[in-house]
C-alpha cells in the first residue's frame, strides 16, 4: 500500500469468544462518517474463538473497512495484542478491548489532529466509563509535552492513569518495535511496557476528547484487595523491565519507579491488604514478594521496597491505625465479594481476550 493510501488510524481489536459485545462494538463502528473512513482501519485478532465470533466478522466486512485475522490456537492474551501491533497498517494504532465502546464524536475531533499530526507524536486519551462514571483523566492537561516534561508529572502525579490499553495512540513505529521485547516481560499490560520502554523517543500529545468508552475496569480484574496489590506490583515490574530497554537513553524511569513504590499509598496496599484479608495475607504476601525480586538487574528496588512493606506490617501501632480508619470495610469488602460472585455465576466468559 503506498504512504498515501495508508490510513491514519487503525482500531485494533483482540477478541476471544465475546460475539456478543464484538458485534456491539462493529455495529457502533459501521456508523462512522463516510468521510473519515478513508483515513481509518478495524485489525480484528480472533485468538481462535469457538462461539459466533467468525460469523460476526463475516457479517461486517462489507459494511466497515475491516482486516480480519484468526489464530490457528488460542496464544494468550499478550501475544493477540503483540500480534496486531505487528500487523496494523494505519500510521497510529489504538488497541481497545471488545467489550469496549468507541465515542463517534471523539473519533471526528482525532482524526482531525491526527491529519495534521507529525509522525513523531504519541497521543494520549481519556477514557470513560460506561454508565457517565468518572472519566479516567491523565495527570496533566491537554497539549504538547516532551519526554522531560511528561516525566516529571508523572514523577508527582503517579503512573496509574497510563495503564489502561485505549489511552494510547501508538506510532507505527513503536508499535513495530514491540517486536524486540520478550513477550513474558510484557504481561499482562504490553501497551505499558511499550510505553516505558520508548518514553524517551517521542513527543506526546494529551488530547480532550475520549475515545474509548471503558466497560469495566481495575474492578473486573480484582477480586479482593490481595489481587489489587499484585496487580499495581506486576505493573511496576512491567516498568522495571522496561528500564533495561535498548530504546532508553536517560534514566528518567528510575526516578519515577521509586517515587510511585515509596509513595505513603503504597504502603497502605499492604497494610489494607493484612487488615481486611489476614488469611489471604498469609498464604500470600510471601509469593507477591518473591515475584518481584526475579527482576534483575534492578531487583534490589524491590527487594527494598518490600523491607519496608514488611517493616510496617509488623508495626501494631500502624495496623491499629488503619483498623480505626478502615473500620468499615470488612462489611464492604463482603458486599463487594458477594456482588463479584453473583456477577461472575451471570456472565462466566472472562473478559475478552
Amino acid at each position: 500500500m503506498e504512504s498515501s493510501e495508508l490510513p491514519l488510524l487503525s482500531i485494533c481489536i483482540p477478541t476471544y469468544n465475546r460475539a456478543s459485545s464484538l458485534e456491539k462494538l462493529l455495529s457502533t463502528l459501521s456508523r462512522i462518517e463516510s468521510t473519515l473512513r478513508a483515513d481509518i482501519e478495524i485489525c480484528v485478532s480472533d485468538n481462535a474463538s469457538d462461539d459466533l465470533t467468525p460469523t460476526i466478522i463475516e457479517k461486517y466486512r462489507t459494511l466497515i473497512p475491516l482486516r480480519s485475522f484468526r489464530q490457528e490456537k488460542n496464544i494468550g492474551a499478550t501475544r493477540n495484542f503483540l500480534f496486531l501491533w505487528a500487523a496494523f497498517e494505519g500510521r497510529w494504532g489504538i488497541l481497545i478491548g471488545d467489550d469496549d465502546a468507541i465515542c463517534l464524536d471523539g473519533l471526528k475531533d482525532i482524526i482531525s489532529q491526527l491529519r495534521s499530526a507529525a509522525d513523531n507524536a504519541w497521543f494520549l486519551a481519556p477514557v470513560t466509563l460506561v454508565g457517565g462514571g468518572t472519566k479516567y483523566f491523565l495527570p496533566c492537561d491537554a497539549g504538547y509535552y516532551e519526554s522531560e516534561n511528561l516525566c516529571e508529572i508523572l514523577h508527582k502525579r503517579g503512573l496509574s492513569s497510563l495503564g489502561f490499553a485505549p489511552v494510547h495512540l501508538v506510532p507505527k513505529l513503536a508499535a513495530r518495535r514491540a517486536a524486540d521485547i520478550p513477550a513474558d516481560s510484557l504481561m499482562p499490560w504490553p501497551h505499558v511496557g511499550l510505553f516505558f520502554s520508548q518514553i524517551d523517543c517521542w513527543r506526546y500529545q494529551i488530547l480532550e476528547s475520549p475515545l474509548v468508552t471503558q466497560e469495566g475496569g481495575e474492578r473486573d480484574i480484582v477480586w479482593n484487595q490481595g489481587d489489587y496489590v499484585e496487580t499495581k506490583l506486576r505493573f511496576y515490574r512491567i516498568i522495571l523491565h522496561s528500564l533495561d530497554s535498548q530504546y532508553q537513553r536517560r534514566d528518567y524511569l528510575g526516578k519515577v519507579v521509586r517515587s510511585e513504590l515509596f509513595r505513603t499509598r503504597t504502603i497502605k496496599w499492604f497494610l489494607l491488604w493484612k487488615i481486611v484479608d489476614p488469611e489471604d495475607y498469609r498464604l500470600r504476601s510471601d509469593r507477591v514478594y518473591k515475584l518481584f525480586h526475579s527482576i534483575e538487574p534492578k531487583s534490589a528496588l524491590f527487594k527494598c521496597y518490600s523491607t519496608l512493606v514488611k517493616i510496617c506490617c509488623a508495626l501494631p501501632f500502624l495496623e491499629n491505625k488503619y483498623v480505626q480508619r478502615f473500620s468499615g470495610l470488612l462489611t464492604r469488602k463482603e458486599a463487594y465479594l458477594e456482588k463479584r460472585a453473583l456477577r461472575a455465576h451471570a456472565n462466566p466468559t472472562a473478559r475478552g481476550l
